[in-house]
């Protein structure tokens, strides 16, 4: 029994589940849905008129859906948190917009601050004009709060 009250269960089996699909219409409609409840099953089977009719395996458990529902690890924290507002900030320029606009704007540059997820949109017409954006945008974040952006992340002009 682990911490958080689940019982870890390790199953070896001999038989290999795909080739006994293959045998078994039950078990081939089983794994063609991405291992769909057989229940779910069965009331395909009352829509659908061209799946065959098969009886349900209720008494047998695929190994792979027991092992993937019962097992659960904690996630591992992040090596290094901010801890002061604009450390990092994350810059998006996304490749052109072919839909119908107000403006000649055809670009878009999203600036996300990694310490408040707060995020910032700016519109711009040509990809040239993402580094006088992004200074326009420095001195106004560092005259609002007060911090100096260290780092910038970019998705190297989209």
């Amino acid at each position: 029994m682990t911490k958080n009250h689940m019982c870890i269960l390790k199953m070896q089996s001999e038989d290999i589940k795909y080739l006994k699909s293959i045998i078994d219409p039950a078990w081939l409609w089983y794994c063609r849905y991405v291992h769909i409840n057989f229940n779910s099953i069965y009331i395909l089977l009352i829509l659908v008129r061209d799946i065959p009719t098969f009886s349900f395996p209720y008494d047998t458990l695929c190994e792979s859906c027991i092992c993937g529902k019962q097992h659960w690890e904690k996630f591992s924290l992040p090596q290094y948190r901010n801890k002061i507002l604009m450390e990092f900030v994350h810059a998006w320029l996304y490749k052109p917009i072919y839909t119908s606009r107000l403006s000649k704007c055809s670009y878009m540059l999203i600036f996300t601050n990694n310490y408040s997820h707060m995020s910032w949109l700016y519109l711009l017409e040509a990809k040239s004009n993402a580094l006088a954006t992004f200074l326009k945008f420095k001195v106004v974040v560092e005259n609002k709060f007060g911090f100096n952006v260290n780092q910038l992340y970019t998705n190297h002009g989209g």
